[in-house]
């Protein structure tokens, strides 16, 4: 799970509120307004929780992803080691089709979504099974077929954690999201009890309580990239949804947001999925310190 731009920016001021209700000299004012008092201790419990979860949730994902990561990653290494030594068979037997075919390296498949990647796998196994009985010349046999296709296996029984691992970012997100709200409705109650008591009687408190009150937005010298995903049909945001780029990922919020930041100058490719829509790549260009917004309108699948 990743806080997006604007929740850092929230969960900053929620810190600046617990220094500024803690303090002593302020506490003594209010402690005998009950009603207040039962409403700043309630935000104090809900920020305590919501900085537990934050710490808690990132494990529930985390070992399912890297298992996956690590069996696609097996199974290209697997792939590729077999098929540039078919590709010395095909050059031996001068067949230019399967040359091609065979000429391939690991960047070949990073570059790719990780469906068109999956695709290309199994396009390059079948080419290798039609022909693996020709293939002893270079030593390559049933038994190194069998290894490959188990590899393929592997990973394809680990693609139902993708939506697992989607559905747990999503739940992580909209819980992230809910303990937020009832922080901010915390404060909203505390803003129409403090202000309105104390605003004649402390009015340097008042000024204090706004400053820190006030959400102050990060510093911008960084580039970044924020969407905005919506479904193509209906409009709605959609919540869950997974921004990637450069290894970097982020879930959309329930305003279907989600923003990466620190991001290279250059040409870039955003992909966004999600279980229920098709994935998108978005080619954009990076410029230094320069933020960029993209409506992404998904269809669903």
């Amino acid at each position: 799970m990743t806080m997006n731009h604007h929740q850092i920016e929230k969960r900053s001021m929620y810190n600046k509120m617990l220094v500024f209700f803690a303090n002593p000299l302020h506490s003594s004012i209010w402690a005998n307004f009950q009603r207040l008092v039962k409403e700043i201790n309630s935000f104090v419990t809900n920020c305590a929780t919501l900085d537990s979860y934050i710490k808690e949730h990132p494990s529930e994902t985390k070992t399912v992803t890297e298992i996956k990561n690590n069996a696609f990653d097996e199974m290209i290494k697997t792939l590729i080691s077999m098929a540039q030594t078919a590709c010395v068979w095909a050059i031996d037997t001068k067949n230019q089709t399967l040359i091609s075919l065979f000429n391939i390296s690991t960047n070949e498949f990073i570059s790719l979504p990780e469906s068109s990647a999956f695709s290309k796998v199994k396009m390059i196994r079948d080419a290798l099974a039609q022909n693996i009985v020709s293939m002893a010349t270079v030593d390559l046999s049933s038994t190194d077929l069998k290894n490959l296709n188990d590899a393929i296996d592997n990973y394809e029984q680990l693609q139902g954690t993708k939506k697992a691992t989607s559905a747990l970012k999503i739940a992580g997100n909209q819980g992230l999201y809910n303990h937020m709200v009832d922080i901010d409705n915390n404060l909203e109650i505390i803003d129409k009890l403090f202000v309105n008591r104390y605003s004649s009687t402390h009015a340097d408190l008042v000024n204090e309580y706004a400053v820190n009150r006030n959400v102050e937005k990060l510093p911008t010298h960084h580039s970044s990239i924020q969407i905005h995903a919506t479904d193509a049909v209906t409009g709605a945001n959609i919540t869950g949804a997974i921004m990637s780029i450069n290894g970097k990922t982020c879930t959309t919020d329930s305003q279907g947001k989600a923003e990466i930041i620190k991001i290279y100058s250059g040409n870039q490719n955003v992909n966004v999925s999600h279980p229920l829509y098709a994935a998108q790549t978005i080619h954009i260009v990076v410029v230094r310190g320069k933020a960029i917004a993209i409506e992404v309108k998904m269809v669903k699948i």
